[in-house]
Parts: structure tokens; C-alpha cells; sequence
């Protein structure tokens, strides 16, 4: 069964020049826990409760002033719509991660 029976959810995208403020304040609005950064509608990064909880609060940062871009991990591992659930969750297991953006042929987030 391909992936794309369970890209029913949009992800909810942010820019990377945006804040972690108004990253966390869409976080809550969407009732989610990462956000996909997208340049030029393209796929960058993710961004996660965890990042922001290590790497803005537990480095004191100030959410107002660091940006998204500074904080999200870059480049994220991603899977196409094509494969199946088991490739999906070998792809988690082996990678140690928890989030994966489903993207279709050109790279874009489903």
C-alpha cells in the first residue's frame, strides 16, 4: 500500500526568515508538533517542538529575534509517495527519527 492513503493531514509549512515566536504561536494554532520550512515552495527543512525545546529554550535564546532557519534541521530525510509503510518505517528505525515528509515525484511536501 503506497504512502499517499496516509498524506490525508496537510503539513503546515512555515518560511525559514520567520520567527520561533511565530513558529511556536502556528504550532499551537494547527495543533502541531513540527512545521515543514519551505522556500520558493520547496522543501528545507522541519522544524520541531524538540528543536525549539534544545536548541532556543535550552540555549536561552530569544524566540523574537532567532529565526526558524537557525534552529530547523536542514535538508531533512524525506520519502517519496511511491513506497510503502513497512520502507517508511525501516527508513525511521534505521535513521533514529520520528518525522518524515511524504513528498511526491518534483519534491514537494504531500
Amino acid at each position: 500500500m503506497s504512502l499517499r492513503s496516509f498524506c490525508g493531514k496537510r503539513l503546515v509549512n512555515i518560511s525559514p526568515e520567520r520567527s520561533i515566536a511565530e513558529a511556536c504561536w502556528l504550532m499551537k494554532e494547527k495543533d502541531v508538533g513540527c512545521l515543514v520550512a519551505e522556500s520558493h515552495g520547496k522543501l528545507c527543512g522541519i522544524l520541531t517542538d524538540r528543536d525549539i525545546a534544545l536548541k532556543v529554550t535550552g540555549e536561552q535564546k530569544d524566540p523574537l529575534t532567532t529565526m526558524v532557519e537557525e534552529v530547523m534541521t536542514r535538508e531533512p530525510v524525506r520519502i517519496s509517495v511511491d513506497k510503502d509503510l513497512p520502507e517508511l518505517v525501516s527508513l525511521m528505525h534505521t535513521r533514529h527519527i520520528r518525522r518524515v515528509p511524504i513528498v511526491d515525484a518534483s519534491g514537494m511536501t504531500l
